[in-house]
């Protein structure tokens, strides 16, 4: 065969091979565009990052967190918000820790907004960040704060029922339940950059520890080799190669496609062997969200100050709270030119400690006997009726060096059962202060939120304090008619708190007089 052949035949191969790959590569594209699958894998390798221990030994660096922007590379102009409509009763009732939600509709769904969609609308443009306490889990749009924000913003043109006139503002919903505030700086960019807010609102705190986990803080023998434990090992920076690398060739979205069935069908084999062993030992496991309310479980499975170290968890709180601190400031100062509203995370104050984590019995392993001696002697106590020798027992106990979020709880029990509800409030504000994990902290929470407000010049709406007055004006406490489980506003409470930031937003309001209920908890620095 002629050499000028082979050529040929060679070059059209090559040609045919191209073609190939650019018919699977449109397909891919096609796919993708329908069901994200690009996304959902690069969401999926940012929460493997993140789910690494951030700290596991003292001397140990913690990771750096890495956030969605980091992962996509922030190319996906895309945002996506929260439908404007209702979801159709399934009818079944939602059941959290033994209470029944009424009128919940439980979705997750969002829709794409595009920026042309977006700039060709009248009205100041409002946007709301956060977790799912902002999304509204697990209500209909209408019952949620950016639902009701929208109507109050809007309160003369529905009182004119006239569709034809812009609405004077535009609300939309950027949240998602289990983001947090890592989650919200790639959102926040794309908002400032694609869109033209004029006002945001972030209502974000309840999720900085949702992805932390007691073994990162697991008590471990002195190290040998002590200048190696500031070191990533070499399986970790595997890893984390690998992962880079992957999230590079997930631009071809044929090899997104391939990688997100990929990891599908991996995570799906480590669930079912999870569940597996879960369900072998499920007598002997703790589990979660046994209890809304209550001691008694957390007190039966306390956390194992032999396998748990509570100082490495003071180092891995103040770790994740400085963070959220640098994440509130980045957000707010991406949104330059904008007026910005902070809102504190309002919470249930009697949330049994047993709800997501084992809690220790004490930060102090050396007082974990008397601790314990004073916790059974105050709960035998408790059930003779005597609340006063109970808390005396407690109160002899308690130490400010030693936290103990059991003992606060149950000196919150005592003081209820004398009465003595805004004590009780304040005893149980500092059990959710001292609780390890998830929805713990609660206090630290909302002074990173103020602090930021004061640094950055930007609004603050307290909204734990607006709940405990709207709470006490209805003869009660602990925010239960308010939040309906850990941390989820009531529609009660979201149209509470939207009429509070109606009040701030709407200056035509400024003059208006409210009831003493309604009125918002402000500060401008």
């Amino acid at each position: 065969m002629p050499r000028s052949s082979r050529r040929e035949q060679k070059r059209r191969r090559w040609i045919f091979l191209l073609l190939i790959l650019a018919a699977v590569e449109t397909c891919g594209w096609a796919v993708d565009s329908v069901w994200e699958f690009r996304r959902r894998l690069l969401l999926g390798y940012r929460q493997q990052t993140v789910d690494r221990p951030v700290i596991s030994r003292p001397g140990r660096r913690a990771d750096k967190t890495t956030t969605v922007a980091d992962a996509e590379g922030d190319d996906d102009l895309r945002l996506f918000v929260r439908p404007r409509r209702d979801v159709p009763d399934i009818g079944q009732d939602l059941v959290i820790g033994g209470r029944v939600i009424p009128d919940a509709r439980y979705t997750t769904s969002q829709v794409v907004l595009s920026p042309d969609e977006n700039t060709a609308r009248h009205g100041k443009q409002v946007f709301l960040l956060g977790g799912s306490a902002a999304y509204g889990y697990p209500y209909n749009d209408g019952n949620t704060l950016a639902g009701e924000l929208r109507n109050t913003l809007n309160r003369e043109l529905n009182r004119e029922k006239t569709p034809e006139a812009p609405p004077r503002f535009q609300v939309h919903n950027t949240a998602f339940p289990g983001w947090n505030s890592h989650d919200l700086v790639p959102v926040a960019r794309r908002i400032a950059r694609s869109f033209h807010p004029e006002i945001i609102v972030i209502f974000a705190g309840n999720n900085e520890w949702v992805r932390w986990r007691p073994e990162s803080c697991r008590r471990q023998a002195p190290a040998r080799d002590t200048p190696s434990t500031s070191r990533k090992t070499p399986g970790d920076r595997t890893n984390l190669t690998a992962q880079r690398l992957l999230s590079q060739l997930a631009h071809s979205r044929a090899l997104a496609t391939a990688q997100y069935l990929a990891f599908r069908w991996q995570r799906r084999r480590l669930m079912v062997a999870a569940s597996e062993a879960h369900l072998a030992r499920f007598a002997a496991t703790y589990r979660m969200h046994v209890e809304l309310t209550g001691s008694g479980y957390a007190r039966q499975h306390p956390a194992d100050l032999a396998r748990f170290d509570p100082s490495l968890w003071k180092l891995s709180k103040k770790t994740y709270l400085d963070k959220f601190h640098r994440n509130l400031v980045e957000i707010v100062r991406t949104f330059q030119g904008c007026r910005v509203v902070l809102v504190t995370v309002p919470f249930n104050y009697r949330l049994s400690p047993a709800w997501n984590h084992r809690q220790p019995l004490a930060s102090d392993p050396k007082r974990q006997a008397s601790i314990r001696k004073a916790l059974d002697a105050a709960t035998q106590q408790l059930e003779q009726s005597k609340p006063a020798t109970a808390l005396q027992t407690l109160q002899a106990a308690s130490r400010d060096c030693c936290q103990s979020p059991l003992l606060h709880y149950i000196e919150g029990e005592c003081l209820v059962r004398l009465g003595r509800m805004p004590e009780a409030e304040s005893a149980f504000a500092r059990c959710r202060e001292q609780m390890i994990g998830h929805l713990g902290g609660r206090l630290s929470i909302n002074r990173v939120i103020g602090s930021v407000a004061r640094e950055t010049g930007c609004d603050l709406l307290d909204a734990r304090e607006l709940f405990d007055r709207k709470q006490h004006a209805l003869d009660g406490f602990f925010n239960r008619d308010l939040i309906h489980d850990d941390c989820h506003p009531t529609p009660r409470g979201h149209r509470l708190l939207a009429t509070a930031l109606q009040r701030m937003l709407d200056p035509r309001d400024t003059d208006r007089p409210g009831d003493g209920e309604q009125k918002s908890v402000v500060e401008r620095p």
